[in-house]
C-alpha cells in the first residue's frame, strides 16, 4: 500500500495513545504499511464421494495482519522509552486510520510484535510493529443515525410575525418506514432505540423483509433498545426475556449494500405512540 497521506492514531485499551504520521516533521514517519487491503479469503471443501470435483462446505475471511514500519525524525532516549513502553501486549489497541481522507477503524487489535533496533544510537529511531486484527472488517469512524419522522412544511419561504416572532415552519410526523442507502462493502448490523410516547401494544421491526416482533405491551416512557450485532433486546436498560421475541431472527436484521427497507409499527400498524432512531456503523473489507 502506498503511504502518501497516511496517518494512524493508536489508542490503547487504557486510553493512552500513540501516532504514526506520514510527515517527517511530526515525529514518526510511516515508511511502509501492510494489511489495510482486503483480507485473504478461505474456502473449505470436501471431495465428492461420487463424480468429479468438490463440495463447498464453508467460506470465511481471515483475520487481518497489520504491519507498520516507521522512523522517528529525531533521536532521543526518552522517545525510545515512550515507544517501547506504549507497545505492551498486556493491552488491546484500536487503530484509527486516515488514508487520503478515508477514515477507518480497526478495533480490538492484539500486539503481535514490536522491534525497535538498538544497532546505532546515533541513527534516527526505527520501529516495526505488527498487530493482529481478529475482525476482518474495518469500521467507519462514525455511526449513521436515521430518525423515523418527516417534516411537512407550512410555508415555502420563512415568515415572521410583525413583532419579530417566527411562524412554525412545519409539523413533524412519524414515518412507518425508511429506505436507507448503505455504501459499505460488507453487511452491517442494526441498532435501534424506540422511545414510547404512550401505551403501545407490541412492536414489529422489519428489516429487508425479516420481521422481529416484540410481544410486550409498552407504557409511556419505556425505552426499547435492539442490537442485532450484540444480539440483545433491552427495555429501560434491562434485558428482555427471549420469551417475548424470536431470538433467531435478531441476528438476521442486517443492512446490505444499496437500498434497505426498514419499518417499525405496532399491532395497529401505527407508530404514532413512539419515536424511533436507527443507527449503524459502516463496515468495509479494506481501503
Amino acid at each position: 500500500m502506498g503511504k502518501e497521506n497516511l496517518a494512524i492514531r493508536v489508542i490503547r485499551s487504557d486510553g493512552v495513545s500513540f501516532e504514526y504520521e506520514a510527515d517527517d516533521y511530526k515525529g514518526w514517519h510511516i515508511t511502509s504499511m501492510e494489511g489495510l487491503d482486503f483480507p485473504n479469503l478461505e474456502i473449505f471443501t470436501e471431495d465428492r464421494g461420487f463424480g468429479n470435483g468438490s463440495i463447498i462446505t464453508g467460506k470465511r475471511k481471515e483475520a487481518r495482519d497489520i504491519n507498520i514500519t516507521a522512523r522517528c525524525s529525531f533521536t532521543s532516549r526518552a522517545e525510545r522509552e515512550r515507544v517501547v513502553g506504549f507497545h505492551n501486549n498486556n493491552y488491546t489497541f484500536d487503530l484509527y486510520i486516515n488514508y487520503m481522507g478515508i477514515h477507518r477503524i480497526a478495533k480490538g487489535c492484539e500486539l503481535k510484535s514490536c522491534k525497535c533496533p538498538t544497532e546505532n544510537i546515533y541513527k534516527p529511531l526505527n520501529i516495526k510493529v505488527g498487530y493482529l486484527h481478529p475482525e476482518s472488517d474495518l469500521l467507519s469512524n462514525e455511526s449513521v443515525a436515521v430518525g423515523f419522522y418527516d417534516v411537512d412544511p407550512f410555508w415555502h419561504v420563512t415568515r415572521v410575525y410583525t413583532n419579530g416572532g417566527s411562524l412554525p415552519f412545519g409539523i413533524i410526523s412519524q414515518s412507518l418506514s425508511k429506505t436507507i442507502y448503505y455504501t459499505g462493502s460488507e453487511d452491517t448490523y442494526v441498532h435501534a432505540q424506540v422511545e414510547m410516547l404512550g401505551l403501545t401494544p407490541n412492536i414489529n421491526i422489519v428489516v429487508n423483509g425479516k420481521i422481529l416482533k416484540i410481544n410486550y405491551t409498552f407504557k409511556e416512557g419505556d425505552i426499547l433498545v435492539i442490537d442485532s450485532e450484540l444480539k440483545y433486546v433491552k427495555i429501560n436498560n434491562q434485558d428482555l426475556s427471549p420469551n417475548y421475541y424470536n431470538g433467531e431472527i435478531l441476528p438476521e436484521l442486517i443492512i446490505t449494500f444499496g437500498d434497505n427497507e426498514i419499518s417499525f409499527y405496532d399491532d395497529n400498524h401505527d407508530n404514532s405512540s413512539f419515536n424511533t432512531t436507527v443507527s449503524y456503523n459502516g463496515r468495509y473489507g479494506g481501503l
